[in-house]
């Protein structure tokens, strides 16, 4: 090793010569003099205990470092893609603009001079979000930003004025794009081109179940509000001039910056490469949105037998936003909805509506995510990587279970061989394995208990994970307790798990009135979920949602929020 540096750690200290040299070697690649680089991980390494520092110096080797140069480098590799574009759509340079935040002090922005000159633009051809109105249409927008952790402030301050079709098209492109983001884009961006197509990884992708475990109860000491990061994103990568947010805080965080500031209190920790906080001037809030030239729904139409408040009116709008289906046609099945109710009915109507959590796509694979959060947990206590997962299907092919099955063995880095129906599995398949039973909505477990439990006690896994997006207490309780060969675990999505039992007694009070006017079986609160899908509106979300009929002898009319297909197929 050329590096003449005694270590006074002791662990780094009994490091073996190949790992002294990966060492040596991430310090050239970083542009550091031997000085501080040394002195710099010999500081970080003392907030560990001795028995994590094996963990510490895993992460320090997966660690994605990129100096000045390196930056530049992955810049002008990416204007390559551009540069097709403009060729197969027989454009030109000229055609490009740099789109750079209205205020200043972002990184974006500090980035505007780099990317000009790596791409030779001329100072006309950038342009802030302010003058995309005086943007000729002919022009293709590139926006840039050196990470992308949840898409958030992007969405927010950046893309919310732009109207993508006034231009030729548009570029998002990044040096460190999280999974969440670029889901997101994917969905919410449609013919918007991001550069690059494939998330970073992270430490989902790169650490054990149990290594995970430990670093997130890591975090949860050093900064408990994002214990892996903004936006849970996990990120390993820092640049020359800030370590983002979105990386692990075990990473940046720092008492001294006050950085990891939580409830008044900084827990004691000396950063790798800090998180620079913007000065307050930048982090004012942003100014609100310019009218869109397109027509805005008519917020008549949500009104029902009544007029609604302004504050009330802003409550619907916003959930409605929250939900992603802002258009004049959801807002007249909103008005028509509301009209189901009388006039006496209108504070239980509203409460009923603005509880409601309805999951889009992007929704449901950010839940998938969380969902293989809490399994990488559970596996960390029960031993096994995902490698160890089966996931079981227990229903008919023609269950919409089926439907997202790609989506978990996309988020959770399934092989096609992990996934098994029930019927299938032997005693010998389920070594070691942890198998995962997931349903969407589960009300109370009964089912399950009813028709597999015997299939279940034929065998002995290492453990047994029953989850769903929406699941009851009852549920919960009830898989917990299941008498099997193994320890069960009940894990779900608490946003989504929320049933009438949770509205004011006279809310549920109201609805019961009203299932019985319309001639519906009386329900239980607990097992009656205010949920609803992309997808599908499930049986057991409370059919004042997605009840559809006409009136009878007996039994009122009723009009749906939201649309129950029924499939032919029996429960699963």
């Amino acid at each position: 090793m050329n590096d003449e540096w005694q270590f006074k750690t002791p662990y780094l200290r009994t490091l073996d010569a190949h790992l002294r040299n990966e060492l040596q070697r991430r310090r050239i690649a970083w542009g550091l003099d031997v000085k501080d680089f040394y002195h710099r991980i010999e500081a970080w390494f003392k907030n560990f205990q001795l028995g994590d520092q094996p963990l510490a110096l895993k992460l320090m080797l997966n660690l994605q470092y990129l100096t000045e140069s390196d930056f530049k480098r992955e810049v002008s590799d990416w204007f390559v893609q551009i540069e097709q574009y403009l060729f197969t759509a027989g454009g030109s340079i000229q055609d490009l603009r740099l789109v750079l935040p209205s205020s200043r002090g972002d990184s974006a922005d500090k980035h505007g001079y780099l990317i000009s000159k790596a791409w030779n633009l001329p100072r006309e051809q950038l342009v802030t979000v302010d003058q995309l109105s005086r943007v000729d249409p002919g022009c293709v927008l590139v926006f840039f930003n050196d990470t992308h952790g949840t898409g958030n402030q992007f969405l927010r301050e950046a893309f919310s004025r732009v109207k993508k079709e006034n231009f030729k098209a548009v570029f998002v492109v990044a040096i460190t794009i999280a999974e969440r983001a670029l889901l997101r884009f994917n969905h919410e961006l449609k013919g918007i081109r991001v550069i690059p197509d494939t998330p970073t990884p992270s430490i989902f992708d790169e650490f054990t179940a149990r290594e995970v475990n430990r670093l997130r109860e890591l975090g949860a000491m050093v900064y408990p509000k994002h214990p892996f990061g903004y936006g849970g994103a996990g990120l390993l990568v820092s640049y020359w001039f800030q370590c983002p947010n979105n990386t692990l805080p075990l990473i940046w965080a720092s008492h001294a910056l006050e950085n990891n500031r939580v409830d008044g209190r900084c827990y004691p920790w000396t950063p790798l490469f800090p998180y620079l906080p913007k000065p307050k001037s930048a982090t004012a809030p942003p100014e609100p949105d310019q009218p869109s030239e397109q027509a805005a729904p008519d917020l008549a139409a949500l009104d029902g037998k009544w007029q609604w408040s302004d504050s009330e009116r802003a409550d619907i709008v916003q959930r409605i936003a929250q939900w992603g289906l802002a258009s004049d046609k959801f807002y007249r099945r909103v008005g028509a909805w509301f009209r189901n109710f009388g006039t006496d009915e209108r504070e239980a109507a509203l409460e009923i509506f603005v509880s409601t959590t309805y999951l889009d796509l992007a929704k449901v694979r950010n839940a998938i995510r969380d969902l293989r959060k809490e399994l990488m947990t559970e596996l960390g206590r029960v031993g096994g990587d995902l490698g160890d997962v089966i996931l079981v299907t227990t229903g008919d092919e023609n269950a919409s279970v089926y439907h997202y099955m790609y989506e978990f063995m996309r988020e959770w880095h399934l092989n096609v061989d992990q996934v098994c129906s029930l019927d299938k599995l032997g005693p010998d398949r389920v070594i070691d394995k942890t198998l995962v039973f997931f349903y969407h909505t589960r009300g109370s477990g009964l089912h399950f208990e009813q028709h597999h439990m015997r299939k279940l006690e034929e065998l002995a896994p290492r453990a047994n994970v029953f989850a769903a997006y929406a699941m009851s207490e009852e549920a919960v309780s009830r898989f917990g307790k299941m008498e099997t060969r193994s320890p069960n675990r009940a894990m779900c999505c608490a946003g989504a798990s929320r049933t009438v039992a949770k509205l004011t007694h006279e809310t549920q009070q109201t609805i019961a009135r009203i299932e019985k006017r319309l001639a519906l079986q009386a329900r239980m609160p607990e097992r009656s979920f205010l949920t609803a899908y992309y997808f599908q509106c499930p049986a057991d979300t409370s059919p004042l949602l997605w009840l559809e009929q006409a009136p009878d002898d007996g039994r009122d009319s009723w009009l749906p929020l939201f649309k129950r297909i029924e499939l032919p197929t029996r429960d699963f």
